[in-house]
């Protein structure tokens, strides 16, 4: 296998969940299977929006938590335009309701490059609640953004992309034939075969595959640093 930069996939699991959820269920194996692979779900009743808890997203929020997943919830802005004060308030609903089943986390996305000082005024918000911030522009911005990923590629299309964040993610659909060199520089990986209105309703095709080589590679570097701190005693 070459040299793979990933330490993880950032799923958008735009699925309305059953009690019983093979979906669900799939991905905490394939989590439990590929334990050095970190796995970060967005999570996404009604577009994020929501008054009251469903208990459907709950159980599963709960279920993902416990096997080892990290859920974040999601959150659009409108490219800029969305009124801030309703983004707030949408980030304390996804504290009110869900954070104590294990929202981590907000998916910001719409995100417009250039409105910068509107976004950090979004991730400042984020950050009074959760430990993550996933900002998704969606391409390259020319300045750091203040997410802790910033989502550089989501098309449907594969192609080398150059990060320009300190944490990258790269997202494709309706990818027939998978290639995770182009992909190779960034943190975050995720691609599928699905395309469509909602291409990230089933989850991907590829997702061991890509799981299997992170893990890989994440337990490779994890042996030689073991191994050089144990020369350098």
């Amino acid at each position: 296998m070459s040299d793979f930069k990933a330490e993880g996939v950032l799923i958008p699991f735009y699925h309305y969940p059953s009690l019983n959820d093979s979906k669900i269920e799939q991905l905490i194996k394939l989590k439990s299977r590929y334990p050095a692979c970190e796995v970060i779900a967005i999570i996404n009743p009604n577009n994020g929006i929501f008054e009251k808890e469903q208990f459907n997203f709950s159980k599963m929020i709960l279920d993902l938590h416990r096997g080892g997943v990290e859920c974040i919830g999601y959150l659009y802005t409108g490219f800029g335009k969305r009124d801030l004060e309703d983004i707030k308030s949408n980030i304390y609903a996804w504290k009110r309701v869900y954070k104590k089943y294990g929202i981590e986390g907000i998916f910001v996305d719409e995100v417009k490059c250039d409105e910068r000082l509107f976004y950090k005024e979004v991730a400042k918000e984020v950050r009074r609640f959760f430990q993550r911030v996933v900002m998704n522009p969606g391409t390259r911005c020319s300045e750091e953004l203040f997410g802790d990923i910033v989502v550089c590629h989501e098309n449907s299309a594969q192609s080398f992309v150059t990060p320009t964040h300190s944490k990258s993610a790269y997202l494709a659909y309706g990818i027939e034939r998978l290639e995770l060199d182009k992909a190779s520089l960034m943190d975050f990986v995720y691609i599928t075969e699905r395309s469509g209105s909602n291409p990230w309703e089933e989850l991907s095709g590829y997702l061991e595959e890509i799981m299997q080589r992170i893990d890989f590679h994440n337990s490779l570097n994890k042996k030689r640093i073991k191994s050089q701190l144990q020369s350098d005693k």
